[in-house]
Formats: structure tokens, sequence, C-alpha cells
């Protein structure tokens, strides 16, 4: 089995006050048994994760606080980055009452850009803190 190799970021979200992880990992499964370590929660089954190539995850805890993941892989894709921001938008909105409007979505924008700056940051940083190593032949 390979070394499971995880960066874990957070960040906090103006306006909802939302934190939010980033789960970095060399695969999906390590990225998640971390944060499942972290919250006793599932998050998602076994079988689920092979077909899985980035996740969203949200709940609200015993003491009513709502949580937010992330969780990707080194080589996440700009549309898999994409996608699971929007994912976390639609929560967000969702939970803290707001309508995703069509003639106004500045704010939407916002969430979503920064959101993905985070990601790609975090990305970066774990690509440096775990090089690839070239094998030499």
């Amino acid at each position: 089995m390979k070394t499971q190799k995880v960066l874990f970021r957070k960040f906090k979200l103006p306006i909802f006050g939302a934190t939010v992880w980033i789960i970095i990992s060399n695969t999906l499964e390590s990225g998640i048994e971390y944060a499942r370590d972290r919250t006793s929660e599932i998050i998602l089954k076994d079988e689920e994760i092979k077909h899985t190539a980035a996740y969203t995850y949200a709940y609200i805890n015993e003491n009513g606080v709502k949580r937010y993941m992330l969780f990707f892989t080194k080589n996440a894709t700009p549309g898999e980055i994409a996608h699971e921001s929007k994912h976390l938008v639609n929560i967000l909105f969702s939970w803290h009452g707001y309508k995703l409007s069509l003639t106004n979505d500045e704010m939407e924008c916002y969430y979503l850009g920064a959101i993905v700056d985070k990601i790609h940051r975090a990305i970066s940083d774990y690509r440096k803190k775990y090089p690839l190593i070239k094998r030499v032949k």
C-alpha cells in the first residue's frame, strides 16, 4: 500500500462565517479516511470512493455547527475543482437561507472565486510538500 500523504487546510469564509476544510491527498480514500478519523462521520461509503474523483461533504454536528469539507487528490483537474466548489457554494447559500439569483450572481461568483483560489493554493502546497520523485533507470 502507498504511503498516505495528506495535506489539511482550513479557511473561513466572510459573511457566513463558515469554516471550510480542504483535504488534499495522494488518493481520495486516504483523504476521506483522514477526515473520518477526526469527525467520526461516515462521509462516503468505501465502495463509492473508487468511483469518485473529488468530493464535497457537509453536515451539521451534534452541537448544531455546520461543517464543510472538500476532498481532492494532488491531480485534481480545474473542472473537478470548479465542480466541487459550486456544490459548496450551493450548500452554503441553501443552509444560510440565500437564494441563488440568475440576475445578480455577484455574491455567488465572489464565493466561487475565493473557494477555487484556496483549493488551487492547497494543491500547490501539497505538490511542494510531496514532490514527485522520478525514478532513475
